[in-house]
């Protein structure tokens, strides 16, 4: 960032503007300063930008931080933020792998939250966590779902389980 736009993101943020401190967060992860980062994408959640949580729980994939990553994405779920909620989904079915009521209460109505909210990676989630579930005729639409919006994994998937 220029340093006059600086000044006065900075300026925004520290008055507890959320989409100032994420730009900020943002220009620093881009000149790969992650504490700075790290500082202002905490600061932009805490002043409830939802794309803080996004970029948090990103940042702690990319370091290999698993419960940073569950933590920002739970609180990026809990938010209504559909990366969010496919994300911790994703990771609590990992957690929790083969766990029925786990898969059924918690991840299923995240990814098919995530779904309806846009992320396209949710459908296919929400059909593989119906077939694991047993329900293998809503699996299927969800799947089909997921092909109709050019993911091949639901592609594969609906072949090799014979669901076309």
């Amino acid at each position: 960032l220029a340093a006059q736009a600086r000044y006065w993101f900075e300026a925004a943020a520290d008055r507890g503007h959320g989409k100032a401190a994420f730009n900020l967060g943002i220009s620093a992860y881009e000149t790969q300063d992650r504490e700075a980062a790290q500082l202002w994408l905490n600061r932009a959640a805490d002043a409830g930008n939802l794309e803080a949580y996004a970029a948090l729980t990103q940042i702690a994939d990319e370091s290999g931080d698993a419960e940073a990553e569950l933590h920002w994405s739970r609180l990026g779920a809990e938010h209504g933020h559909p990366f969010c909620q496919m994300r911790y989904g994703q990771l609590l079915m990992q957690r929790n792998e083969g766990d029925s009521a786990v898969i059924r209460t918690q991840c299923l109505p995240l990814f098919e939250q995530a779904a309806e909210n846009g992320q396209a990676g949710a459908l296919f989630l929400a059909g593989i966590a119906h077939c694991v579930l047993g329900d293998t005729g809503t699996g299927r639409l969800w799947l089909k779902r997921a092909e109709a919006s050019g993911d091949s994994s639901a592609t594969r998937v609906l072949r090799e389980y014979g669901l076309e």
